[in-house]
């Protein structure tokens, strides 16, 4: 192992950015949702390296949704490709268990109990409505679901996202 680098399956991360685990098939289905076709040409960029209003979500939106991961003491904010939209990923697992798009979009990985929590919340859950499209949560990712923006409940679906993802190998 070379000074300075941490070594987490195969991959190589400096301290302080992102790894997140192209290869693992959990993460597959989350990939093919954000257009991630050729993984191996994919590159993680951390919140201070990307310009916020590229990211095909609202900024507000943006620092909402980051601002949730503040209370799990690790890193775990990053873009793909520096204008895709912004995820969560666990730092040792490399899972992405967060995402938000768009002004109303956001997303959580979640075990079955929270997910079913998620699920029973009107106008979320397995889909969401704009005026235009559908967002589903299954073609994100079969244990994911849609969460409501701004809601008091965030912060606990984020934490057992990232407990959950912790356990995904």
């Amino acid at each position: 192992m070379r000074e300075g680098l941490c070594h987490e399956s195969e991959v190589f991360v400096m301290p302080g950015e992102i790894y997140l685990n192209f290869a693992n098939p959990v993460n597959q289905t989350v990939l093919a949702f954000l257009h991630i076709d050729n993984p191996e040409e994919a590159a993680t960029y951390t919140p201070k390296e990307v310009n916020w209003l590229n990211l095909s979500t609202h900024p507000d939106l943006v620092e909402h949704f980051w601002k949730l991961a503040a209370d799990l003491q690790t890193s775990c904010a990053c873009v793909l490709n520096k204008t895709s939209y912004p995820l969560l990923v666990h730092p040792t697992t490399g899972i992405i268990f967060g995402l938000a798009g768009g002004t109303s979009t956001m997303a959580f990985r979640l075990p079955e109990s929270e997910r079913a929590e998620a699920f029973a919340v009107p106008g979320y859950g397995a889909e969401y409505k704009y005026p235009r499209s559908t967002v589903y949560a299954k073609d994100i990712g079969k244990d994911w679901a849609l969460v409501k923006p701004y809601a008091s409940n965030n912060v606990e679906l984020c934490k057992a996202a990232f407990t959950y993802a912790a356990t995904l190998k």
